[in-house]
């Protein structure tokens, strides 16, 4: 990334858009789902979120599951 890029970062329950839980099991193209709104996802547990300065710099950390 570069100075000025924007970066968008959804944490989801479920990949489902109306919210419903997640089966476990991923068909691609069966429907849509939250991931195709983004170019990169990852799953995984958040375990810690910690926001820096005045709040414009957050971090994220991630078990990669």
């Amino acid at each position: 990334m570069a100075v000025g890029d924007k970066l968008t970062m959804a944490l989801a329950h479920t990949l489902n858009l109306d919210g419903t839980p997640d089966t476990g099991y991923y068909i691609q193209g069966a429907r849509k789902i939250l991931a195709d709104k983004y170019e990169y996802i990852m799953h995984g547990k958040l375990y810690k979120i910690s926001e820096e300065g005045s709040g414009k710099a957050v971090k994220a950390y991630v078990f990669k599951l």
